[in-house]
């Protein structure tokens, strides 16, 4: 095949891929928790409704290698500790759903936010840094 063909073909591929996950999507409204990591990076944090205290933290934001260690360690560094996670990754972005124990009222909400924060603005200057070097 030639170059053309190949990126037509391609093209196809992935215009299928999103119409998948469109579908799938539309399935999954209404329900808790949404099964896909979001394209833009984001982070959403709020109390788990179970009146155990548990904070809820859910991220989507670009895959990289360690990312559930970087996640574990930021929640430590805040005192706090991960009782459950649910991690999905979809071409290359991740959503993580994160029940945190430990953490006291909106300042250790705060400070989980912070902390969270640093790991997806890491993992878009991780993802920028590989494309620079593809396109060395």
């Amino acid at each position: 095949m030639d170059k053309a063909s190949v990126l037509v073909e391609t093209i196809k591929s992935v215009r299928e891929l999103q119409k998948s996950v469109k579908e799938l999507k539309k399935r999954c409204q209404g329900r808790d928790v949404y099964a896909f990591p979001s394209e833009a990076n984001q982070l959403n944090l709020c109390y788990s409704d179970d009146n155990m205290g548990l904070l809820k933290a859910a991220l989507s934001c670009e895959d990289k290698p360690g990312l559930m260690s970087d996640l574990t360690r930021a929640v430590k560094s805040v005192k706090g500790r991960v009782v459950k996670a649910e991690m999905v990754t979809v071409g290359g972005r991740t959503k993580c759903v994160l029940w945190v124990q430990g953490l006291k009222g909106n300042e250790g909400m705060v400070v989980l936010k912070r902390a969270l924060n640093l790991i997806i603005i890491r993992s878009v200057l991780s993802a920028k840094s590989k494309k620079f070097r593809f396109y060395q």
